[in-house]
This record gives structure tokens, C-alpha cells and sequence, in this order.
């Protein structure tokens, strides 16, 4: 952009064989220096890859190899739009056929590496077609697709891939603008329409409004004829036409956003949060004084190299341009964006139409950077063009040979010196390299060097410097990872047995676990990895009457959502019990459990320890106290070894560090600890106290006698005369979890009182969503027989539902079939995520289907036998899909004619 001097010229013309060098660089860079990405020995398995960008990936392999669309999945949140999810990019053609053909997690890192090339190659080429020369587009090039932005957007996959269309979008508008070609304005379109589906909406927009400045700022300046009309042309229509081509993907998400927490106005705090703070600006010159990249700063990195900022703030001295003058501005307006709630104008910004529905101010740094780095480039160019021009010198040889040594000792030290060793480095590096980058600018400011040498100084020192800041990413935000092991499940996915389509597991998101208790706890979107449902979601637009009913979630609707897995990280562990709060944890030295008196002839408590093993027998762990109906209260002990004992002890036997008896064993499931190495049975145990005679019991309470954490109540039955057990979990409203897995990583909690996916009720009531949650919130409520419907036709019975039968014949994403009979009418209750476009038929006969219990969908039944299939067929995508149709068409038309129409409209105005 910014006035080529011959943009007149194609691109074969533009570029000489010369370039075909610089561009080969570029393009091989990432893959030589991430070598063992290209080798297969790693990936990367990050954070927010491992929680969002892989898990999507896996259902979109598992999607294209079933040669469908993942139009629906089942394995989020009670079934979620996945194609509508902008972060799969399903329509993106690069990812399909990576996902197509390669592991997902390989697919991931490939086409990471790739857009690292293709970022660097489309600003090489927007740098030449500039008329830029080519160690100016190669140092242009080079710094775009290696920085601390992109090292930083390798946590952030689809950031990085949106971001490597920008130069490529300016180079082909100015192509366009400069030439009427039809190609450009054809490619221009489709790759605005292309960017738009390659994963993040906020980057594509950035990139459009960018286009439309520079494109305003081009015609402006050139006082071309028509500037309004070239503008509309060049600028709009492609940017509309793009759009359009991306509907497929838009309309779709559009209708997500509706059914989600984004659907509603944002508060001001939220829009702003990943505001970049005034103290990361030091990053240009001392990259690491704000510490090492983390995930708390992971919007913040845009180190350049410390010659490059130089060069950047130099460029509106040494030429003085209205272009300069412009990136100047826009450097400095898009930086002030990227200051966010540090910045009091961004209020602005935020009120904004499509600007409201994105947060994270810092990502205008990726704008400030792309001007700050085409400002390097043109200083750059200037200072060479005022130097004497000779041959590659011997002087400029061997500056460039020592400075590419360093580089590669650079690379060498990243593969064997730690994070700390890098982190000291940089606080004299910046110094060297600031020094010697002032001394040469300088020599080439006063003429007193000789080109070839200021260019081989400049490159090569840009290259160490790069090389030599990207170590302590590598160790923090884009670590690599063995494929190994991303491929080898965790042993809780073995040791919960075959997953079955009517179960979900939802996972305790109360604390920040450490990677390995991510994956054992199978932290939402972890679980589809392994075939299993999840109850949540880690996406930036889940439903927002979903994350309300999590967050109201009681036994009742925990049973109704299916949960039949509560998971729980217990890593870090900070006096953690290991159960789940939502179970009789709470017991634990807190107020007495105070329930309806009920009549027990016996109690029976089932509970472990934790590193109890090396006590004596019969150390007291707690107090067990029972609150009569006379206010008189009963006190009984629970002893290590004798009424209870540790969940591990078998482990502990083993390696002969227990030093007493076990005690009795109430029930047992796997175990494991990273210490031990392989599954081992671990165990709860049985404590029973007879009560002679039956007493009323009205509370009950645990006074542990352990430090904080290390006594575990599994369960508390009250036993009746008749020797019926009666749960405390259900008389206190709690749900009913015994233990089905415990590692030093995550505990596994099975729900003994989960609902069928697939149930009749006889009793329906129309409620609000505020009225149904104040209900379903009740401990008592019976989900099973009663369905709260947003519409309807209520229905009252208060008999027994016995006769009932409902069986799933077929559960595939888009596609439900199932067989239902009754003795009277009621409503079929499929616990699956009620959402637009999902379509049922009774008997072949379609019949709407209604919101229930909030969430869910249910449809109206007669009495006899029936069978019900539902189908997702979204009309969003339908309609999305027609309008890219018709915008491809339109653009394959107007390429067609534009030629023609362009030309005689500027000789019209020439005349």
C-alpha cells in the first residue's frame, strides 16, 4: 500500500529471481527454526490449545472423517452448534485438509508453522510491491512473522492465522486499486471472505477497518479522479463481497452469539479486561522487565527487535512523507486503542456497533505493530539508498558471518539453557544490541559506511536479537510438547470404564489446575478427547442460560443435566478436601447437617484418609456427632485402621510405608499416583454404630481431629428398624456421590441418582426461566416426574409413571432416533440442549418442540407407542450458505465486467 511507485506492475513483474531467495528464507525460517515441529518430535499442547483449539480439532477430524460437516456435538455442553464456533474454522480450506489428513494435535503445530510462513512472505511481498528494496521487504518480512506477538500467538492459534492475512489484504487491494486487474480484485475478495472464516471474527475486523484506511488514506492523497466512487469500489465492495462469501460461517455464529453470554450488553470492565498496561511499552527496548511471558500477560508481547524500533521511530525524520506521516499516526492511534481502560477515549471504541462484541484492548497491538514495522522498513530503505552502493564487501561478509554465528550459537544455547539463564541475558542484551544498533544507524545517518555493509549489520543483528528474545517463550507460552504425550490418555479415562452416550461429566472450576489435573479431570472440552460427553464448555460463547444453571446447579438439575462423573483437580492442593463441595464435604468441622427427625436404629458412615497410613492404629480421626430430638447429642469415634483408613493404603502396604492394619473396606475403585506408576485398588471404608434403642435423629455433624484436608466423608446412610437405609445426601438435598477414581491429580465422583437421557413425565407446568430455576433450585423437586415448559399445553397427573418405557435406537450428532410407550399422554423429556434448528417428528408427523427445565427439549406425547427422531437441519447455515453462494457468484460476475466499467469510468472523468 502507502503510494507504490509501480503498482501499476504485476506481481511477476515486481519480483526479480533475487527474490525468490528472500522469499525461500522466509517461507523455510519457522520450519528450520521449529524443527522439531517439522520432524514430528513436537507440538504444541499449551493451555488454551489443549482446553479449546484441540479439542475442536479433534470433533472436526472425527467430523471430516465421516466425510460430514461437525454441524452439531453432542460432547459440549449438553450439545452445542460446533460449526458455528468461529475457533474450528471448519470452512477454512487449509484446516480441512490438514484435519482431513493429520492428527489433530499435528494438524494444529503444521498449520501454525505455515502461517508463521505465510505471514512473513505476504509482508515481503507488500514490502516489494512498495518498491521497497529487497533487504528492506526481507527485514520487513522476517520481523512480522518473528516477534514477540507471533511467538505470543502461538498460545493463541487462531489469532495467528487471522493475523497472517493483513499484508497479504493490502498488497492485493493496492494491486487492485492501482491496476482495475480483475485477479486482484477476485483474490482481494476471497481472501477477505477466507480470513473471515479462519478462526477469530475481532483479528478479520481489525484487518477490514486497517483496509479501509489505508485504502481512504491512498485515494486521498493521490487526488486521483473519483475519489469517492475508487473508494467504494476498491475498498467497500470487496470488503461487503467478502463478507458476504464468509456468511456460511457468519449467520451462523451470529445466531451462537444470540443464544449466549455475548448475547447481552457486556459490562465495561469485561470489554476492557487484557487492557495493555503503560508499563509493557518498556518491552520495545527491555523486553523481559515485566517478567516472563505468562498466561496472565499473554496479550501484551510485541518486542521487534530493538534496531527495528529504532529504525521506526526514525522514519518520520528521515522521510518526510504524508506516508510516514500517516503510519506515524496510525501507529500511535492503534497503540492508544491497545491501551484500553488506560486510555480514556477507548469508551469510544467500546460503545462501537461489532467493536462492543469483542474484548481484549491489547490486540490493537497487532495493528501498531504492522505499522511500526513497515515505518523500520522504509527508514531502513532510506538510510541504504543514501549510502554509496558497492559489491558485497569482505567487511560486510564478515559482520554478516559473525553476527549469523551468534545467531546460531543463540539457537544452539535455546535447546540446553534454561529459562532463567535467558531471563539474566536479557538484562545486558538489550544494551549490546541497543549500542551497536545506534553506532551503525548512526555511521549510515552520516554517510561514513558503505551499503552492503549497513545492510548485513542491520539484518544480522535484527536476526540474533530475534533469535536470542524467542528462547523464554519457548518455555512458557509456546512450549513444545511429545506427541507422545498428547496421545496417551490419562489412566482416569481407563479406569472410568467404556463411555456411554447417556452419561456427562462435569468438572469442579473452582480453582486453576495445573496441566495434568486438567487433562485427569477431564476439564471441559478434555472429556470429547476421549469419546466422553461433558456438562460444560470452555468457549467464548456458551450459552448464557446454560452458564446460569450451572451456576444455580442443585441435585436435582445436576441429576437432570446426567452428570453421572463429577470430577475433581486436586492439584495445586492447598487443604483441599477431595470431594466435592456439592457432597457431604461439608460436614466436615462446620455446622451440624440439620434434617426432617428421622428414626435410625443404626448409622453408617463410609470415608478415607490421606497419609494417615503411618499412624498408630487406632488414632482418633474424628468425632462422629448425632443431634437427637431432645437436643441431647451422641458422640462416637472414627479411628484410623478401625472405622476408617486411607484411600491408598494398598499403595502405602506395598511400598511398606503403612504401619498398621487396614480397616474394614466399604467399597473400591482404581487409584493411581505419579509417584507409584501403575493403577493400584484403592478403597473407602465402613463404619456402622448401633443406636439401641432407634433414636430421632435431627442433625448430624463430622469434628475432624485431622489437619485440614486429610479426613474424606464418602457417605452417611441412616439405617431404619426395618434395616432400610435412608441417605443423608437426600434427606440434606444433596446429590448422592461415592467415589470412582482418586489420584494425587483429580478425584472422580460417580452420581448414584442420575437421570436417563430420555424420559416421560405426566406433569407439565408453563414457567418463566426466573420461575423454573426458583424450582428446579428446590432440593425436593422431582424432575422425573414433573417438566417445567417455556410453552405448551400443561398437563397434571399424580400417579405412578411405572409403565413408562423409552429406549434410544440411534444417537449420532445430528440425528436422535428413539422409541417411546405410554398408557397416557405426557411429554417425551430429551435432557439434550434445546437450540434452534433441531426438528422432531412423532410417528413421522412433525410436532414443535418445546424448551424444558430451561435447557432442555421435550415434545408432547399420546398414550400407545411412538416413535420420535429428531434432527438438526439449521436454517442459519442454510441461509448463510445461499448468501455466500450468491456473493461468490456476484464477485465471479462483477471480476468479469470491472475491468471494462473501471477504464471507461476514469476516462469519462479524464475528460
Amino acid at each position: 500500500m502507502l503510494a507504490f511507485r509501480a503498482a501499476h506492475a504485476p506481481l511477476f513483474k515486481i519480483l526479480s529471481n533475487r527474490d525468490v531467495w528472500a522469499i525461500a528464507f522466509l517461507f523455510a525460517f519457522p520450519w528450520l527454526y521449529f524443527w522439531r515441529v517439522t520432524l514430528g518430535q513436537a507440538v504444541w499442547f499449551t493451555t488454551d490449545i489443549m482446553l479449546l483449539y484441540h479439542p475442536f480439532g479433534v470433533e472436526l477430524s472425527r467430523a471430516l472423517a465421516e466425510n460430514r460437516l461437525p454441524l452439531w456435538s453432542p460432547n459440549f455442553i449438553a450439545g452445542f452448534p460446533l460449526i458455528a464456533e468461529g475457533h474450528v474454522a471448519t470452512f477454512s480450506p487449509i484446516y480441512l485438509l490438514l484435519f482431513k489428513f493429520l492428527p489433530p494435535h499435528f494438524a494444529i503445530s503444521y498449520g501454525m508453522v505455515l502461517h508463521l510462513s505465510w505471514i512473513g512472505v505476504g509482508m515481503y511481498v507488500c514490502a516489494r510491491a512498495m518498491q521497497l528494496n529487497r533487504p528492506s521487504a526481507l527485514l520487513a518480512g522476517f520481523i512480522f512473522s518473528f516477534n514477540g506477538l507471533t511467538l505470543e500467538k502461538l498460545y493463541h492459534t487462531p489469532i495467528l492465522v487471522a493475523s497472517a492475512w493483513l499484508p497479504w489484504l493490502i498488497f492485493l487491494h493496492s494491486q487492485f486499486l492501482h491496476t482495475h486487474k480483475r485477479i486482484w480484485f477476485l483474490l482481494l475478495t476471497f481472501s477477505i471472505g477466507l480470513q473471515l472464516v479462519s478462526g477469530f471474527p475481532q483479528t478479520a475486523l481489525l484487518s477490514a477497518m486497517t483496509l479501509g484506511l489505508f485504502g481512504l488514506f491512498e485515494i486521498v492523497t493521490e487526488q486521483a479522479y473519483a475519489p469517492l466512487r475508487r473508494f467504494l469500489v476498491s475498498t467497500i465492495l470487496p470488503l461487503g463481497l467478502g463478507a458476504g462469501i464468509a456468511a456460511i460461517q457468519i449467520v451462523p455464529t451470529m445466531e451462537l452469539i444470540q443464544q449466549s453470554v455475548r448475547g447481552a450488553a457486556m459490562s465495561k470492565d469485561y470489554l476492557t479486561e487484557y487492557s495493555l498496561p503503560p508499563s509493557f511499552l518498556a518491552q520495545f527496548i527491555f523486553p523481559y522487565t515485566q517478567g516472563e511471558p505468562i498466561e496472565h500477560t499473554n496479550e501484551y508481547w510485541a518486542y521487534f527487535g530493538i534496531a527495528p524500533f529504532a529504525l521506526a521511530i526514525l522514519a518520520p525524520l528521515i522521510r518526510r512523507t504524508r506516508r510516514t506521516l500517516f503510519l506515524t499516526l496510525f501507529v500511535l492511534i492503534t497503540l492508544s486503542f491497545a491501551l484500553g481502560s488506560f486510555n480514556p477515549a477507548y469508551e469510544l471504541i467500546y460503545r462501537l456497533p461489532l467493536f462492543n462484541l469483542f474484548r481484549t484492548p491489547a490486540r490493537y497491538i497487532f495493528l501498531a505493530l504492522f505499522g511500526a514495522i513497515l515505518l523500520s522498513a522504509i527508514a531502513f530503505d532510506e538510510l541504504s539508498n543514501r549510502l554509496a552502493s558497492s559489491r558485497v564487501n569482505k567487511k560486510a561478509i564478515g559482520i554478516a558471518t559473525i553476527l549469523g554465528a551468534l545467531a546460531g550459537i543463540s539457537f544452539w544455547l535455546t535447546q540446553s539453557q534454561s529459562l532463567e539463564f535467558w531471563l539474566t541475558a536479557w538484562q545486558w542484551l538489550p544494551f549490546a544490541i541497543g549500542i551497536g544498533a545506534v553506532c551503525f544507524i548512526a555511521l549510515a545517518w552520516r554517510r561514513k559506511i558503505l551499503r552492503a555493509t549497513f545492510i548485513a549489520t542491520l539484518l544480522g543483528l535484527t536476526l540474533f536479537d530475534l533469535v536470542s528474545f524467542a528462547p523464554p517463550f519457548l518455555f512458557t507460552l509456546a512450549q513444545l510438547t511429545p506427541p507422545s504425550y498428547v496421545e496417551t490418555p490419562p489412566r482416569v479415562v481407563n479406569a472410568l470404564g467404556e463411555p456411554r452416550v447417556t452419561d456427562r461429566v462435569l468438572t469442579d472450576l473452582s480453582i486453576v489446575p495445573s496441566v495434568p489435573a486438567v487433562r485427569g479431570s477431564l476439564a471441559p472440552n478434555q472429556a470429547t478427547v476421549y469419546g466422553r460427553q461433558s456438562a460444560q464448555v470452555y468457549s467464548p460463547l456458551p450459552y448464557a442460560r446454560h452458564e446460569e444453571y450451572l451456576n444455580l446447579l442443585s441435585a436435582p438439575m445436576l441429576n437432570l443435566l446426567n452428570v453421572r462423573y463429577f470430577m475433581l483437580p486436586l492439584e495445586p492442593r492447598t487443604h483441599r478436601i477431595a470431594a466435592p463441595t456439592q457432597s457431604l464435604a461439608w460436614l466436615l468441622n462446620n455446622e451440624p447437617a440439620r434434617i426432617a427427625a428421622t428414626l435410625a436404629s443404626a448409622i453408617q458412615v463410609t470415608s478415607f484418609t490421606e497419609q494417615t497410613a503411618n499412624l498408630p492404629a487406632g488414632t482418633l480421626a474424628a468425632h462422629i456427632v448425632l443431634t437427637l430430638d431432645d437436643n441431647s447429642t451422641l458422640q462416637f469415634p472414627l479411628r484410623v485402621s478401625v472405622e476408617t483408613d486411607d484411600w491408598d493404603f494398598d499403595r502405602a502396604n506395598d511400598t511398606r510405608t503403612a504401619q498398621h492394619p487396614r480397616a474394614r473396606v466399604a467399597h473400591s475403585y482404581p487409584g493411581a499416583t505419579r509417584a507409584y506408576g501403575k493403577l493400584f485398588e484403592a478403597h473407602t471404608y465402613r463404619a456402622r454404630y448401633e443406636l439401641a434403642p432407634a433414636r430421632r435423629i435431627v442433625a448430624m455433624n463430622v469434628e475432624s481431629a485431622l489437619p485440614d484436608g486429610r479426613l474424606c466423608i464418602e457417605s452417611v446412610s441412616l439405617i431404619g428398624e426395618n434395616n432400610q437405609a435412608i441417605s443423608l445426601a437426600t434427606l440434606t438435598g444433596k446429590p448422592n456421590l461415592s467415589v470412582a477414581y482418586m489420584s494425587d491429580t483429580v478425584g472422580a465422583w460417580e452420581n448414584r441418582d442420575q437421570l436417563p437421557r430420555a424420559f416421560i413425565v405426566h406433569t407439565a407446568e408453563i414457567a418463566d426461566d426466573a420461575t423454573a430455576f426458583a424450582r428446579l433450585q428446590k432440593p425436593d423437586f422431582p424432575a422425573d416426574r414433573i417438566v417445567l415448559l417455556e410453552q405448551g399445553v400443561p398437563l397434571q397427573f399424580n400417579g405412578d409413571n411405572s409403565l413408562d418405557r423409552v429406549e434410544i435406537r440411534d444417537y449420532k450428532p445430528e440425528h436422535i432416533a428413539l422409541r417411546a410407550a405410554t398408557d397416557r399422554p405426557g411429554y417425551l423429556v430429551l435432557t439434550d440442549a434445546w437450540y434452534p434448528g433441531w426438528n422432531a417428528w412423532v410417528d413421522a408427523e412433525p410436532i414443535p418442540i418445546s424448551r424444558a427445565d430451561v435447557l432442555f427439549r421435550a415434545v408432547p406425547l399420546e398414550s400407545g407407542e411412538h416413535d420420535i427422531v429428531f434432527d438438526y437441519q439449521p436454517m442459519s447455515l442454510v441461509l448463510g450458505a445461499g448468501i455466500s453462494a450468491l456473493c461468490g457468484l456476484v464477485t465471479l460476475g462483477i471480476a468479469f465486467f470491472i475491468e471494462g466499467f473501471v477504464s471507461h469510468n476514469r476516462q469519462t472523468e479524464l475528460r
